[in-house]
């Protein structure tokens, strides 16, 4: 309920601050503070929640009568976080290099441009890039910031409980790795424009 408030709060206070006619550098300042304390109280809630979930869940696992099952369970639990850790560790370093292979494009344009070549639709699509860029690291950000811990009901109902939030992982990994393969094709796409301006062919990265 807590967490509803807030950000309620926080929606009516953006939405004030921007409609106002009198808007000027001091609501600015405003807004960016109440933003700022709204990322820190949603992160604070956040972690409080995972660390009920964390607790919740070795409450739940103590109470198995099944050893195997339970280790079993603690296995899948460890595995579920080293993936996630895995995984979004890759995905940073990928943006990384894309990221490291647009700076090179763009200080090649602007060479060209200063050569008198027409680099109109390579900075466009450099723009692009790391828009895509950028989106495809605030989704690894978030990814990297989430748990996944097993809600346990009843030791009949396990498998399910844990494939419910192994299936969940599975889900969010691929949506993931679908942002940062937008980020790698716009890469691609500014590549290729910049070996169309310059009359030559360009390795995709």
């Amino acid at each position: 309920m807590y967490r509803k408030l807030t950000i309620a709060s926080f929606c009516i206070t953006t939405s004030l601050l921007i409609l106002s006619p009198l808007a000027n550098a001091e609501n600015r300042i405003e807004l960016r503070a109440t933003i700022v304390q709204t990322n820190q109280e949603t992160r604070i809630t956040n972690r409080e929640e995972r660390k009920e979930n964390r607790e919740e869940f070795k409450a739940k696992l103590a109470e198995l009568k099944d050893e195997k099952k339970k280790e079993v369970v603690e296995r899948i639990d460890t595995r579920l976080t080293t993936l996630n850790t895995n995984m979004t560790d890759h995905f940073n370093k990928v943006l990384a290099r894309l990221t490291e292979i647009l700076n090179k494009i763009e200080t090649r344009t602007n060479t060209a441009k200063t050569n008198g070549k027409d680099t109109s639709a390579v900075e466009a699509a450099i723009v692009s890039a790391r828009t895509a860029i950028s989106t495809a690291q605030a989704a690894v950000t978030t990814q990297k910031g989430k748990t996944y811990v097993i809600t346990i009901n009843t030791e009949s109902t396990l498998r399910s409980d844990v494939s419910t939030v192994v299936q969940s992982l599975r889900t969010d990994l691929k949506a993931l790795k679908e942002v940062v393969q937008s980020a790698r094709k716009a890469v691609i796409s500014a590549a290729v424009a910049f070996g169309h301006a310059m009359g030559t062919v360009t390795p995709t990265p």
